[in-house]
């Protein structure tokens, strides 16, 4: 244990400057502080004690037959943290909780897509017809009247199905995109205006966006196109200042701005936000997805990665193509320590409560808070539709 001497106080014998009381001559009389115990330094779960190599994986994870929820392999299903706790989209129902997992609320037919304000007070979210809702995170309740924006109800733009939401950091404004569009919003909803960004060789397909400031954005374009791209464009009228060829889909940012995560289907990419410049890029670790046993050698189940970067920005968590949650090293990638399916499995989404705590949602509909070494399961609570029942095929 590291123990830290807080000071030595001393009676100065000589060089005493103004206003100095005289030192006692041959004074025994010094003062120590008592010592006190560092603070433990705050690690990812697990990674306090011994970590054992992650183990080798090629190939697909073969599994018994077995039921998954609709829409495990399109990351509908994500978490966010707020400042009254945590909001889970499970695409169709939104489910608020305290941190120490109790119900706080749910709604209905929201939840395509999900953002939290800067400040942490307001969600705003959507559903497939298009009704874009600000809601107030302890209450659920609505923060003014509905909007319209793409959706079945909207006649106006029948071609728009927002998927992705980004506020600004002054949580005035936020960022909308489906695969063709980004629009700029104002803090109700509204309609500013959409940016005109010009994608490599006119082939966009926005996937996700964070803002970088109230002027100035990264926008990823990569399922869907022969050629994918990271972003960084202008709020003022869409043009890019940046851009680095990469196949992407969700991005995390760092809270200093200095490191941007960006993820893809088969592999994850770091990048310097300020010019793009890509410092590492490795494969995604653990299995390429799942394969039930009896089922067509063409047939394969893949969860979407959904890598965080952790407050300090010093690791990474995400889960695998086959739903195993993974600890990485943000300095280049490199696996740190898998996490034991019989802690946690068929991952769909993960974020960071703080340095040392995960939430954790998977496919059957729990969400899970994981924290300690070794690491272990503080709370878990059953969330999803249906109450946990499979949807029938």
């Amino acid at each position: 244990m590291r123990i830290l001497v807080l000071g030595l106080v001393f009676a100065a014998a000589c060089g005493k400057g103004k206003g100095d009381a005289p030192a006692a001559s041959g004074s025994a009389d010094v003062k120590v502080k008592a010592t006190e115990p560092a603070a433990p330094a705050v690690v990812p779960p697990g990674l306090g004690g011994k970590v054992e190599p992650p183990p080798a994986a090629e190939g697909y994870r073969t599994l018994p037959p077995q039921r998954f929820r609709h829409s495990s392999v399109r990351g509908d299903f994500r978490i966010y943290k707020t400042t009254a706790g945590i909001v889970v989209s499970w695409k169709t129902l939104l489910s608020a909780r305290s941190l120490d997992g109790k119900p706080m609320w749910k709604k209905e037919d929201q939840g395509r897509a999900v953002a939290v304000s800067p400040d942490g007070t307001r969600i705003v979210t959507n559903n497939d017809a298009g009704e874009l809702l600000i809601l107030d995170v302890k209450t659920g309740a609505p923060r003014g009247a509905p909007t319209q924006l793409g959706g079945r109800g909207d006649s106006a733009r029948e071609n728009v199905w927002i998927s992705a939401f980004a506020w600004l950091p002054d949580g005035k404004k936020l960022l909308a995109l489906d695969s063709k569009h980004v629009y700029l919003l104002d803090d109700k909803g509204a309609v500013v205006r959409e940016l005109p960004i010009k994608c490599k060789e006119d082939d966009c397909f926005f996937t996700s966006a964070v803002a970088l400031s109230n002027d100035e954005a990264i926008v990823v374009s990569g399922s869907g196109t022969s050629s994918g791209q990271v972003l960084k464009i202008k709020l003022a009228d869409g043009s890019t200042l940046a851009s680095a060829d990469h196949y992407g889909h969700d991005v995390d940012l760092s809270s200093d701005h200095t490191q941007l995560l960006v993820d893809g289907s088969s592999e994850l990419a770091m990048f310097d936000p300020a010019t793009l410049q890509p410092r590492w890029t490795v494969p995604m670790p653990g299995f390429r997805g799942l394969k039930l046993t009896g089922a067509s050698e063409y047939s394969s189940i893949e969860f979407k990665s959904m890598p965080k970067l952790s407050p300090d920005a010093k690791h990474v968590v995400v889960n695998d193509n086959a739903g195993r949650l993974w600890l990485l090293d943000a300095k280049d990638g490199k696996p740190v320590m898998a996490y034991a399916t019989e802690l946690t499995d068929f991952v769909e989404d993960v974020i960071w409560l703080d340095g040392a705590t995960l939430i954790v949602i998977d496919n059957p509909g729990h969400v899970l808070r994981i924290a300690g070494t070794p690491p272990k399961v503080v709370w878990s609570e059953i969330d999803g539709p249906e109450n946990g029942k499979w949807d029938e095929p």
